[in-house]
């Protein structure tokens, strides 16, 4: 935490063709790290900002979902920044959250 903002960083994946079962895990443990932390200093926090990698659609419903869930209990701005998205898409909003893409830069 900074300055009261609470910051949490996740590995949302889209495995075409890979391990779903991997795939699943590792958003069930996504969304238990953002839960613990929330429940661990999300009353000290102002906002939360999380950091991604990946993107909302149907491969990763099971991280999305449960973690919309968690943030509207959370009741406070929050803002969803990944770097997964195609040209053009630089900001939406969904769920009472604030997305926005990012690109890489070298």
């Amino acid at each position: 935490m900074q300055n009261g903002i609470l910051f949490i960083g996740v590995h949302v994946l889209k495995l075409k063709g890979g391990d779903k079962d991997e795939m699943q895990e590792r958003h069930k443990n996504d969304v238990d790290w953002v839960t613990e932390t929330i429940d661990l200093y999300g009353e000290e926090a102002a906002a939360l900002v999380i950091f991604g990698n990946g993107k909302t659609g149907k491969e990763t419903d099971d991280f999305f979902k449960p973690m919309g869930s968690a943030l509207e209990a959370f009741q406070k701005p929050t803002l969803y920044l990944h770097g997964d998205a195609k040209e053009g898409e630089s900001l939406q909003v969904k769920a009472g959250i604030k997305w926005v893409k990012y690109d890489y830069v070298t």
